[in-house]
């Protein structure tokens, strides 16, 4: 690719690459700031991330990104706690169940000294 600028290195079998010209995120002004976007205030920006429903306010995709609303001239990723919860509720359900079948094995088939 042209856009790449090869690193020299001391070995030569290893290929390192940095990009020549560094590529925008965020369009209009916008900057990363904490776990979200800030910048000045714009009806809508494109951000250039894959597209993910917890960027608030105002997400709708555009492809494989998304523009948000930039009214507020702040944009903020918030955590989907509903489905934190429910990932950490199926660990429980499965550390439970090899805890059950341990301790049933042993009695059913007949292990228990």
């Amino acid at each position: 690719q042209v856009d790449l600028v090869r690193i020299p290195m001391e070995d030569e079998t290893l290929q390192v690459f940095r990009n020549a010209t560094p590529a925008s995120v965020a369009t209009a002004g916008w900057r990363f700031d904490g776990t979200g976007y800030s910048g000045p205030a714009v009806e809508r920006f494109r951000l250039a991330a894959n597209a993910d429903p917890s960027w608030s306010p105002g997400f709708s995709e555009d492809s494989w990104a998304m523009t948000l609303s930039g009214a507020e001239e702040r944009v903020e990723y918030d955590v989907d706690w509903a489905t934190r919860a429910t990932v950490w509720l199926g660990w429980l359900i499965i550390a439970a169940g090899v805890v059950l079948r341990g301790v049933f094995r042993d009695e059913v088939m007949g292990r228990v000294r």
